[in-house]
């Protein structure tokens, strides 16, 4: 018996009402690591970093505004089409080292276009002065409602000011370690893991028929690299099947499982009628599955797939 599509739904949606009251949001970390592909910036990814505390600076502010350090996130993240309304946070640990007027700190939140164009969506509050000793800080901004592309990034930078008499300030900035210096993005309904929307396609064909199968019966790979982006990592796959023989089993994996149960499985249950079967799998970084038909796909009259829905 298959699912249908309103339950596919209400599974999903309570994945996701799960995950906003467990984690109130998606969180980026702020690394010590140079970001891979953008030239000045470090890296922000949603991977808890597993370095040693680090100090980004020390930054020493000679004036309000100064612009301190930059990250943005990884190419394909946040891999969303919109960021909701609601608060965002970015949360640290800094500590004056020299100079006595007295520094702090705010940040810019941005989205950046796969060109390298940025838009500014929104400024925090400063935080409360930054003492000589660790001092923890969380600065905020509510941001409305943006509509993104699924290239887009995510880009914090961090600015300094100063108040008060005396030397300007210097400022280390903490980053990794026990400190996971990190921005909290509002997360949505539709929004699972890592953050990549949940895609209902509407397919006026299938994608792939028999003939476009490995023709014996060892597990091969399905490419779906060419309907799904990248960021994705689950799929939902329909199968509708036909043998002139019952018993004909058609089977989903997860690109590199081994087990004998780890994979969606159909038998024809009837000889010479079409059955329809929805199959759930995990999506490697080459959005790759693994599917097996026993017999060899020639020897069926019908494997049409089609791709319903990913995240």
């Amino acid at each position: 018996m298959g699912i249908s599509r309103s339950e596919i739904i209400d599974l999903i949606s309570q994945l996701n009402e799960y995950v906003n009251e467990i984690s109130g949001g998606y969180t980026l970390y702020l690394h010590q690591d140079a970001s891979a592909d953008v030239g000045g910036y470090l890296l922000l990814t949603h991977e808890d970093p597993d370095d040693i505390e680090t100090d980004v600076g020390p930054f020493t502010i000679t004036a309000n505004g100064q612009e301190l350090e930059q990250w943005a996130t990884a190419a394909g993240e946040p891999g969303l089409t919109e960021l909701q309304h609601g608060p965002y946070e970015v949360h640290g640990h800094a500590e004056k080292t020299a100079g006595t007027k007295d520094p702090t700190l705010y940040a810019e939140i941005y989205k950046r276009a796969a060109g390298g164009a940025e838009t500014l969506l929104g400024t925090t509050e400063a935080s409360s002065i930054i003492l000589s000793a660790d001092t923890p800080f969380s600065i905020h901004v509510s941001i409305p409602e943006q509509t993104i592309l699924i290239d887009d990034r995510i880009v914090v930078k961090l600015f300094g000011n100063q108040e008060g008499s005396g030397t300007d300030p210097t400022i280390s900035v903490y980053v990794e370690g026990d400190k996971l210096t990190r921005l909290r993005v509002p997360v949505s309904i539709g929004d699972i893991g890592a953050a990549t929307p949940v895609v209902w396609r509407d397919p006026a064909a299938f994608d792939f028929d028999k003939g476009d199968l490995i023709d014996n019966t060892n597990w091969n790979d399905l490419d779906l690299s060419g309907i799904i982006g990248a960021g994705y990592e689950n799929v939902i796959i329909n199968a509708r099947l036909k043998d002139n023989a019952a018993n004909s089993r058609f089977s989903v994996r997860n690109n590199g499982n081994i087990n004998a149960i780890g994979r969606s499985r159909a038998y024809i249950l009837v000889a010479n009628q079409t059955q329809e079967q929805l199959f759930f799998a995990g999506l490697d970084s080459g959005r790759i599955v693994e599917i097996e038909a026993n017999p060899k796909p020639t020897d069926w009259d019908n494997i049409d797939i089609s791709v319903l829905v990913y995240w």
